[in-house]
């Protein structure tokens, strides 16, 4: 209480005050006997009393008596009219108007007091003692279990009866009576040891049963989920059960001890239990009677003691936890106990849980939380740890990051006395030896890793026996699982691989699916879900050309020890030989399929099951006709990845396999040798001619000694090896044996029928030679019909034939229909892509065509192109990269779209070009030093697009500036009166202009370095060579005018600028201009606009040597200012001869903003005969 209230005792029962003890709700309690009415005139006079007394922001009447009808009409009019004063004083008289003393209570209250009275709540508490006690013992609870401290039903009493003690000693002496809420909660919050030493033993968070050892290493999100499940929101009614599931080892035990640890403070009691057999699980309840104070008899019936134990257990005030250790759903159910304050933790194999509250699935640690674990039980030191932090790594992942497997490994390789950095050495030792070591067993787990799956195995045949056919099939889809990679394993395909041999599948290149609903795979797994052998994924990408099949993108994954594991024990009695080849050819078959359907993110999912299916054939020599298919479609397709020697490691075992003579098919051998010469042709070896003709000949071999009629079944064979062949010649100098064995080709090759296949093959080749000479318009033409001969789009050869059109369409600018082309062509994109080295060319090919055209021309056709490329690419550009050269111009192409994107600030013209450090200035810094190729001339067009970016940014932010600058301006001019305006443009029109003619390597021009993006392509076109022809323009007369900001407008240099030329500003970055040209016009030279009006005439007579550079060039460098005094002559000699002076006057007109120039093309309509042509001598001819 506070001081104030101290004085009005009688009024105020307690307060609640801030730190400054100004009273916040003063309270008044009045109790009565249960079921005790209370009316609203009694009511009333404690109001009354309670807002004369003490100043309070708000005001409670406690009461557990029984309102009246008027009584609680009253409380709900207090509550209605809430801070309403004028409103609640007009109620009440009319509510008491019959009630003369209540009317005279009402009438003594002063102004303040009916504020104090509108902040008046009547709270009718009904909760009898018992239900008090229960509320004071949770609130307890919770200020305990909010510092994780623990609190039975009798220690709570022991607590509750100190503070109703403190209270009335507080209440008895007036100077004590305020209590400070800390100090409040710190009496709560009493230790645990002074609570045990008070009561003489520690009466909750007690654990009886063989709790196993507390984990070292914590799961906290784990931990999380089970407090959520076992600790909701919202209660609920029974008793909470929360399931840990998962493998044998994978750390549920640990999990649960580690919750019990915890969490233990919340809980009277916990009782861990064993639960794995029913004799286990019925000594565990006896004992547990046995800890609830009832005797132990070992001769009672088990159903009597469970029976017995649930009922103690509802008797128990306190709240429980029962842990039931390695519990299987079907035993367990009937020992649950269904009611009582209590709840119950499950750990178990199975997924099969009805009536849970939540099921937790427990998988493997998190990659931190296994190498803490590995590096702990090895005792490494925080820097050995790091120092041996990769083969640490290494192992706990080929040990799936299962807590026992890691356990059992260290354990081993302690007793080994071995070092950490021969961890690699003994990896394939440690998962075949350790994980069945029974020496190596940590505390607390009872069986090895080997004997903990075998045991699942047998639950699994137990619950399977039941039906053979299930039975069967359980054995025979795990052993399928264990074929392929651990992840994303295609339930469809496991399960034909299981079950349909390889000779039955109509096609190769067709996936066989099935209907479920004929089949027991459902059944089979269900129990393999149930034991946590195997567990969903996500599905497969869909094929989108096939329709879709009812679960045929289900996956399942497994963990990766359990994989090995079971592959031990299953193959030790079934012939997995047999389902390893079935699934090789089925695989096989599902992978071509999403190859030659397009499907790329499929083809990648299937692509890693038919490795490691490889990898174990390989291993294992199993020479078949589907094996060795497997190993050719997975060879081309690590080829189109750019695994170049993977591939051909296959292909060369495929070979070795039909050299063998185990494997017999003429075709397929030819077909694997053309493969690998055209792999061997691709990566440009030295001895490529060599191999070409090693692998070409025996194919030719195979189809000379076949009847002539039979060469049209290998029509496609040989126009390949004949296209191989024309390739080797021509970059082959002179090889004799490679011009004979293309000349025996062409000879069989020449009788084959033309069919539309062979067509396109041969137009995709001439195609090629005409983009190599340059001939876009007819290497459209050729892509066009070459599409029409192939037909499906989804080929190497449409994807290749539509990238050379787009690459054809860019050469000659047509944008908008290179734009649309690659549209069509954004299907073979993505990181996964079937295509690589089609979308490498068109990155390389394209992402240089637009980006040379806009950094040197500033076409926004180009970098819009350029920007989809870019876009849609850039993020797997390394992927794409064959060479180190390749990055760097890929990323040079990154930095350039992003330069033209860049926020130009238009404001910070002291910045030319970009107004801070941004991703592509990093993006140039990284590639700054690194060559574009290994030849200048290779390197030659990437080194332009790098020169020229700079520049084309510095025009940009002139296009900016400009743009404000002559905004500015216009709005300027626009405010003068209308017939100023008039004769304003009248004079502009009419002003002469003087001119100058000039070379870039005039004396005083020369140091400028003048030079626009086109120069920097220097030598390779011959007219960019020589000088720069200048055009000095100054209006004669300058006209002024004034903005309303105060700011001068040259009304003449705006009047240029709207007809094309730009404003320079601070730097000297030249843009072109579209819109102007510059052509003869007898005695002057004519600068017109795009219309052919004449912008102004320029009188000045060119010398020999501008008309030469003029002529060679074709365009001009117009500079419109009045730095060089053109109407001065002696002057502007003066100045233009001197390069000092020349670039002072012109970084003046530069800094005031009052200098226009641009890049103009140069027209001349006359014939060639009727143009002056400059002399080359001064000698008189003779007469």
């Amino acid at each position: 209480m506070t001081a104030t209230s101290l004085h009005e005792v009688d009024a105020v029962d307690f307060d609640l005050a801030d730190a400054l003890g100004r009273s916040l709700v003063a309270v008044q309690v009045k109790s009565s006997g249960q079921g005790r009415p209370l009316s609203a005139p009694r009511a009333l006079e404690v109001l009354v009393q309670l807002v004369s007394g003490l100043s309070s922001q708000r005001y409670e009447l406690i009461t557990n008596a029984r309102p009246d009808e008027r009584c609680a009409r009253l409380a709900d009019m207090l509550a209605t009219l809430n801070c309403d004063p004028v409103r609640l004083r007009q109620e009440l008289e009319d509510f008491f108007s019959a009630a003369p003393a209540s009317l005279r209570r009402l009438a003594t209250l002063t102004p303040e007091q009916w504020q104090r009275l509108a902040t008046m709540r009547i709270v009718f508490d009904t909760r009898d003692e018992d239900g008090l006690r229960v509320d004071l013992h949770n609130r307890l609870c919770a200020l305990r279990h909010g510092s994780e401290q623990g609190l039975s039903v009798r220690s709570a009493g022991l607590v509750l009866g100190f503070l109703v003690a403190e209270v009335l000693r507080r209440a008895a002496n007036p100077p004590s009576s305020g209590w400070d809420l800390e100090d409040f909660r710190a009496c709560v919050r009493v230790d645990d040891d002074v609570l045990v030493t008070a009561l003489g033993r520690q009466d909750y968070g007690v654990v009886a049963g063989p709790l196993p050892p507390v984990p070292d290493i914590s799961r906290p999100q784990l931990l999380e989920e089970v407090a959520a499940v076992l600790h909701p929101a919202a209660p609920t009614a029974g008793v909470a059960v929360c399931v840990l599931s998962g493998l044998s080892g994978i750390g549920k035990s640990s999990l649960a001890a580690g919750y019990v640890a915890a969490q233990a403070y919340r809980y009277d009691m916990v009782f861990w239990m064993d639960a794995s057999t029913p004799q286990t699980l019925a000594g565990a309840f006896a004992r547990l009677l046995a800890h609830l104070g009832a005797p132990n008899d070992a001769a009672l019936d088990p159903v009597f003691v469970r029976e017995r134990v649930h009922i103690l257990l509802q008797r128990t005030p306190g709240p429980w936890l029962l842990v039931f250790d390695d519990a299987s759903p079907g035993m367990l159910q009937e020992w649950l106990p269904p009611l009582g304050r209590g709840q119950v933790l499950v750990t178990s194999t199975s997924r099969r849980w009805r009536g849970a509250l939540g099921l937790v699935e427990v998988d493997a640690l998190e990659p931190p939380q296994a190498l803490d674990l590995l590096r702990l039980r090895l005792g490494l030191r925080d820097d050995q740890g790091t120092s041996h932090e990769e083969a640490l790594t290494g192992l706990v992942e080929a040990l799936g990051r299962w807590p026992l497997a890691i356990e059992l490994a260290a354990g081993y390789l302690v007793d080994s006395r071995l070092s950490p950095e021969r961890v690699g050495e003994y990896q394939s030792r440690l998962l075949s030896v350790a994980l069945d070591d029974e020496t190596v067993l940590p505390p607390g787990y009872p069986r090895t890793l080997v004997a903990a799956v075998t045991l699942s195995l047998e639950r699994l045949y137990e619950s399977a026996r039941r039906s053979p056919e299930i039975l069967v099939g359980c054995r025979s889809l795990l052993l399928s699982f264990c074929c392929f990679a651990a992840q994303r394993i295609p339930v469809h395909l496991a399960f034909v691989s299981a079950f349909v041999s390889g000779a039955e599948l109509p096609n190769t290149r067709v996936q066989l699916m099935f209907d479920e609903a004929a089949s027991p795979l459902r059944d089979i797994l269900r129990e393999l879900f149930a034991l946590s052998f195997v567990r969903p994924d996500a599905r497969l990408p869909p094929n989108e050309m096939r329709d879709a099949v009812p679960g045929g993108e289900e996956t399942v994954s497994m963990n990766t020890v359990l994989q090995l594991v079971l592959d031990r024990l299953l193959s030790q009695r079934f012939n997995k030989v047999q389902i390893l080849q079935w699934a090789c050819a089925h695989t096989n078959a599902w992978l071509a399929q999403a190859v030659d359907d397009g499907q790329s993110d499929r083809a990648w999912d299937l692509a890693q099951h038919a490795a490691v299916l490889a990898d174990q054939v390989q291993n294992g020599d199993i020479a078949t006709l589907h094996t060795a298919l497997l190993l050719g479609n997975l060879a081309a397709f690590q080829s189109d990845h750019g695994r170049y020697d993977l591939a051909r490691l296959l292909l060369e075992r495929e070979l070795e396999w039909f050299a063998s003579g185990r494997v017999h098919a003429n075709r397929v051998t030819a077909q694997a040798r053309l493969q690998l010469a055209s792999l061997i042709d691709l990566t440009a070896s030295a001895d490529a001619g060599e191999q070409t003709v090693l692998q070409l000949v025996p194919v030719l071999d195979h189809l000379a000694a076949l009847p002539a009629a039979d060469h049209r079944n290998y029509a496609d064979v040989i126009t390949q090896a004949l296209i191989l062949l024309q390739r080797a010649s021509r970059r082959t100098s002179r090889s004799t044996v490679i011009d004979q064995l293309l000349a025996r080709f062409q000879k069989l090759a020449d009788p084959l029928p033309d069919t539309p296949k062979i067509r396109a093959m041969q137009q995709l080749v001439s195609l090629g030679a005409l983009m190599e000479e340059g001939r876009a318009s007819d290497a459209e033409q050729a892509a066009i019909r070459a599409l029409d001969l192939i037909g499906s789009p989804w080929t190497s050869q449409a994807a290749e034939a539509r990238r050379l059109l787009i690459e054809a369409l860019a050469l000659q600018h047509k944008w908008e229909q290179a734009d649309a082309e690659y549209t069509r062509f954004r299907r073979y994109l993505g990181p996964r892509t079937l295509h690589r080295l089609t979308v490498n060319y068109l990155v390389h090919n394209l992402g240089q065509c637009t980006a040379m055209m806009w950094v040197l021309t500033g076409n926004d056709a180009a970098l819009a192109l350029l920007d989809r490329l870019v876009e849609d690419t850039g993020s797997y550009h390394d992927h794409l990269a064959e060479n180190d050269y390749d990055r760097t111009r890929f990323q040079l192409l990154r930095a350039v779209h992003a330069a033209a994107h860049e926020v130009v600030k238009v404001d910070e013209p002291t910045i030319p070009g970009v107004a801070r450090p941004t991703d592509f200035v990093t993006l140039l810094s990284q590639i700054a030093t690194l060559p574009f190729a290994d030849a200048p001339l290779r390197a030659h067009a990437w080194e332009v697009i790098f020169g020229g970016l700079h520049t084309r940014l510095t025009v940009r932010f002139g296009e900016a500036m400009h743009g404000r600058i002559h905004s500015h301006e216009s709005a300027a001019l626009a405010e003068l009166p209308p017939s100023m305006g008039a004769q304003l443009d009248v004079a502009l029109r009419e002003t002469p202009t003087l001119g100058y003619l000039g070379l870039s390597t005039d004396a005083g021009f020369a140091a400028l370095g003048f030079r626009s993006n086109i120069d920097l392509l220097g030598p390779s076109i011959p007219g960019l060579s020589g000088p720069l022809p200048l055009v000095l323009l100054e209006p004669k007369t300058r006209h002024l005018v004034s903005a309303a900001d105060g700011t001068m407008v040259d009304a003449q240099l705006h009047w240029l600028c709207a007809h094309g030329l730009r404003r320079l500003w601070g730097f000297q970055a030249v843009p072109s201009s579209a819109d102007l040209t510059l052509r003869p016009g007898g005695t002057s030279s004519l600068l017109l606009d795009s219309k052919e009006g004449v912008v102004t005439r320029i009188y000045a007579k060119p010398n020999p040597a501008w008309q030469k550079a003029i002529q060679r060039r074709g365009t001009a460098l117009i500079i419109a200012c009045y730095a060089f005094a053109l109407g001065e002559p002696l002057l502007s000699r003066t100045i233009l001869s001197s390069p000092l002076s020349t670039a002072q006057r012109f970084q003046e007109a530069l800094t005031e903003g009052t200098l226009a120039a641009s890049m103009v093309r140069w027209t001349d309509p006359r014939p060639p005969s009727a143009r002056k042509r400059p002399c080359t001598s001064r000698k008189r001819r003779r007469r």
